[in-house]
């Protein structure tokens, strides 16, 4: 399992939610790698496609968003965790998620109605979405459950969720 923790602060709001995850990977002997992102130098995409096109697949800046890539990749399970923002991700999350762009292809492809990008690789991890939220409410929750969906979507995940299991009503 991989952790993204996209907790801008320190310590993050997230870190009784860690807790728990390591203390359930620890019980199903499941090896852990948690990537507190506040604590990575990871650049922003430059926006030239070079890991479609010059670099396929590969991200051209040599940052920690290389490791994170690989890590998701290798990955049998991805949790995205962090405080709810507008009901969306961190600034921070949102950054390791844009270097994940060499896990996708620059072409097209319809899923679940929309238009997403085809998918380079044949297996990639089921992803979880945790959003520790201040000021929780129905409506936050869904934007949020749109969103990691979404994310799950764009990556071509087998599988996708969010914790706590609480059942939101869908968008629509």
């Amino acid at each position: 399992m991989v952790v993204l923790n996209g907790s801008p602060d320190a310590p993050p709001p997230s870190a009784r939610v860690m807790r728990l995850i390591e203390r359930r990977c620890e019980a199903r002997a499941e090896p852990l790698r948690s990537f507190h992102l506040r604590g990575f130098a990871i650049g922003h995409g430059p926006g030239d496609f070079a890991c479609w096109v010059r670099t396929p697949g590969r991200c051209r800046i040599p940052d920690a968003g290389q490791k994170i890539e690989r890590a998701v990749h290798d990955a049998d399970r991805v949790a995205f965790v962090c405080p709810v923002i507008f009901g969306g991700d961190t600034s921070e999350l949102k950054r390791a998620l844009d270097r994940l762009i060499p896990l996708i292809l620059p072409f097209f492809a319809r899923k679940a109605g929309l238009t997403h990008h085809a998918l380079r690789c044949a297996r990639l991890p089921r992803m979880v979405g945790i959003g520790v939220d201040a000021r929780p409410g129905v409506a936050r929750a869904r934007l949020f459950a749109a969103l990691i969906e979404g994310h799950a979507i764009n990556f071509g995940a087998p599988g996708w969720g969010r914790y706590p299991g609480r059942r939101v009503p869908p968008l629509r």
